[in-house]
């Protein structure tokens, strides 16, 4: 049985000064322990129609998916590979839904997300360039890698001209096939995990972002207006895209903190 963390979350999204639709998105489900956000990508709305499904779709994919899975133990392997499936359905999902429209641009958005289980255990998934974060002990981490063309760059030691750093590798929607990265961490009550679009990270450094969470940390500010902070500190450094924040404190249960 799939059993998903105790959390407190909060989230909230911004279209920025610059842009004229918001093509951001994101999901809260405590039922599933499921947290992602979405930066859509494509012209005329593609972007935005591509995050919507893909908020929309996922969790009803993976409930189809663990419903049909009652007979076997849902293992953390199983529940990844159940996810990864109710991915690949949303691409396809989000694939069909752009075909006829490729004149604007193939519609897709990024994806990054994660399962918080009670068992103290988050199965982070990250498709393209949105980030997960986890705060801990006045450290901010970086959990996952961007599937960028900047990041390969990097990656192979950023010899010549630097690319741009809006170009993804991966996407939903973008090609009949998507490749997932997993990063399977512990969690701890005291943590606070952060998703977010480029729209923050391109704007904040980490060491800001790091800040107002440790400035929260000391405080009784609630989680609404730790996101409301992160996206006003984006946008007065100038707004330049959509802005997500997703924020989400696991409990982990008395007989594990024990």
């Amino acid at each position: 049985m799939h059993s998903p963390a105790r959390a407190t979350a909060a989230a909230a999204t911004d279209v920025g000064r610059v842009r004229i639709h918001n093509e951001d998105a994101y999901l809260v489900d405590h039922e599933l322990g499921l947290f992602a956000v979405a930066d859509g990508v494509g012209g005329h709305g593609g972007g935005s129609e591509a995050s919507q499904l893909t908020v929309t779709e996922l969790p009803k994919m993976f409930t189809t998916a663990l419903s049909q899975k009652t007979d076997q133990p849902t293992t953390e392997d199983v529940l990844k590979s159940l996810m990864d499936e109710s991915i690949h359905a949303v691409n396809g999902q989000v694939y069909d839904a752009g075909t006829g429209r490729e004149k604007d641009g193939r519609m897709g958005t990024t994806l990054t997300g994660g399962l918080f289980l009670d068992n103290g255990t988050a199965l982070i998934f990250n498709v393209g360039d949105s980030r997960t974060y986890v705060f801990r002990d006045k450290t901010l981490t970086q959990v996952t890698v961007d599937q960028s063309w900047y990041q390969s760059w990097l990656d192979d030691g950023g010899v010549g001209i630097a690319p741009p750093k809006n170009v993804i590798l991966q996407g939903i929607g973008l090609d009949k096939q998507v490749y997932t990265d997993w990063v399977t961490s512990p969690y701890q009550s005291n943590d606070v995990w952060l998703m977010c679009s480029d729209g923050l990270t391109d704007l904040l450094s980490d060491e800001d972002i790091s800040r107002a969470l440790e400035q929260h940390a000391n405080s009784d500010q609630s989680l609404d207006a730790l996101c409301e902070q992160l996206i006003a500190a984006a946008n007065d450094a100038g707004g330049a895209d959509n802005i997500t924040v997703l924020v989400i404190q696991p409990n982990l249960s008395s007989s594990l903190a024990a």
